[in-house]
């Protein structure tokens, strides 16, 4: 039977837009169906495994005593309802639906939480010894274009938010909320969707609010959480954004499936790059070298780093570079400078 978000509004209107979002946004792969009144519902959701029902508050007085609705959320016209259920404000915006209604149900339904996905994400790493080599600016514009082919979530494994501190100005959670989660044993998939944001083509996960929650994680546990977005979570393509992630790098590059070294010109940065491919052959990692694609990347002199849009990062020659990296056909991938 098919596992539902339930819409349940007169406003035809609205309730079409919030179920395209839903549907169009990671939420444990439920399915959002809209029924224009409580009636309609009534008679329909036998028909459906109803998991959580989100209803306008004019019309949740008419639901049935005791039936069985999955959580159930009042949609309310302002800042007040009198339901005696969890209620939002229904003009608040589509993300803080999605994350209010996911909060509800990881509280509410700890037993169903797990999510089956026939295959694994595709997850690829943006990583770089090198310093100031436009590795996040390089991450956004893959996650841009792979996110107009398939569901595309973007992590941010820096220390700093950077240009995230303007994109994700607005968040009410981010990494650190997924990171504290998972370290006391109450990661599921539903959790990780509160911390789930939109940005143009791509879904993505901010920054730590404070590097030591970063620092905190051993490589083993960083890779068990990397794992398990990438088999419960639906995403066809995971981007990770390195950052300066230190020492447990090579640990994590060996879950990915390929892996993007932006380089430099200037000699200490290669020395660098000389340096940690010596670190891979000693340490018996080789496996990893035959999956790094080193990339000069063109400067982008237009981009607004305190005021992003993310049609910046889907124009100009950056992003017609990045198309040249990842071809939208079955053929043999291309660099500029070749497979290193």
């Amino acid at each position: 039977m098919r596992r539902i978000i339930a819409i349940v509004d007169p406003d035809n209107e609205y309730a079409g837009r919030l179920a395209h979002y839903i549907n169009n946004h990671e939420n444990g792969g439920f399915k959002a169906v809209i029924f224009s009144d409580t009636e309609k519902f009534l008679s329909g959701c036998a028909d459906f495994d109803t998991r959580i029902l989100l209803i306008d508050e004019n019309e949740y007085p008419r639901l049935h005593e005791g039936g069985s609705y999955g959580v159930v959320i009042c949609l309310s016209e302002d800042s007040y309802s009198t339901a005696d259920v969890p209620s939002v404000s229904k003009y608040s915006g589509a993300d803080l639906i999605i994350h209010f209604m996911m909060g509800e149900y990881a509280e509410h339904a700890p037993s169903n939480l797990n999510h089956v996905l026939k295959n694994p994400s595709h997850t690829i790493a943006v990583y770089s010894p090198a310093s100031r080599c436009g590795k996040t600016t390089f991450a956004l514009t893959v996650a841009q274009l792979l996110g107009q082919r398939g569901k595309c979530l973007l992590i941010v494994l820096d220390e700093y938010a950077g240009v995230f501190r303007h994109i994700a100005r607005e968040t009410m959670s981010d990494l650190s909320d997924v990171i504290y989660s998972f370290r006391q044993g109450r990661y599921s998939w539903a959790k990780l969707a509160q911390s789930v944001y939109r940005f143009g083509n791509t879904d993505y996960i901010a920054p730590v609010r404070y590097p030591e929650d970063l620092t905190a994680m051993t490589s083993v546990q960083m890779i068990e959480l990397v794992n398990r977005i990438k088999i419960e979570s639906g995403y066809a393509y995971i981007i990770l954004d390195m950052g300066s992630y230190g020492k447990h790098a090579a640990e994590l590059l060996e879950i990915c499936d390929e892996i993007y070294m932006p380089i430099l010109d200037d000699a200490l940065s290669g020395c660098k790059i000389r340096e940690f491919r010596e670190a891979l052959e000693q340490s018996g990692r080789t496996d990893i070298l035959a999956r790094i694609y080193e990339v000069k990347l063109p400067h982008e002199e237009r981009l607004d780093t305190e005021n992003p849009k993310e049609e910046e990062y889907s124009y100009g020659s950056l992003a017609e570079y990045t198309r040249t990296l990842f071809p939208d056909t079955d053929g043999n991938k291309q660099t500029a400078l070749g497979h290193a």
